[in-house]
């Protein structure tokens, strides 16, 4: 569940976006099958950190999948230390994170990572 205003994340490797590429390599923020947030790196192995807004989505249960469908140069994604953070971007403690009951969930269900083919 989102609980946040902000997801910050490290990532890094291919640039082949989710809405461009026909062979995308990215991470999709998905709320009932649709993508409502990507990011991709940026053909780099160093990973830089992202955030995304997600205030409009506070209280929805979220995934995190994580797309490699790219087999040439910067087929690859490098992704971690994934945060919910408040509207100041101050990360929230996994613990008040995992604390919340969602749809008999735990919270940091929105993490799950599925790799799709």
């Amino acid at each position: 569940m989102i609980v946040g205003d902000k997801i910050n994340f490290l990532i890094g490797g291919g640039k082949h976006p989710w809405d461009s590429d026909p062979n995308p390599c990215s991470v999709n923020l998905v709320i009932d099958d649709n993508v409502e947030r990507t990011a991709t790196g940026d053909n780099r192995e160093t990973m830089t950190r992202k955030e995304w807004d997600v205030s409009d989505l506070n209280g929805e249960i979220a995934k995190l999948v994580v797309v490699d469908n790219h087999g040439g140069g910067w087929g690859h994604l490098n992704f971690d230390d994934v945060h919910q953070a408040d509207a100041s971007g101050e990360n929230i403690p996994w613990d008040m994170v995992t604390a919340i009951e969602a749809r008999g969930k735990l919270a940091v269900s929105w993490a799950q990572m599925k790799k799709f083919y």
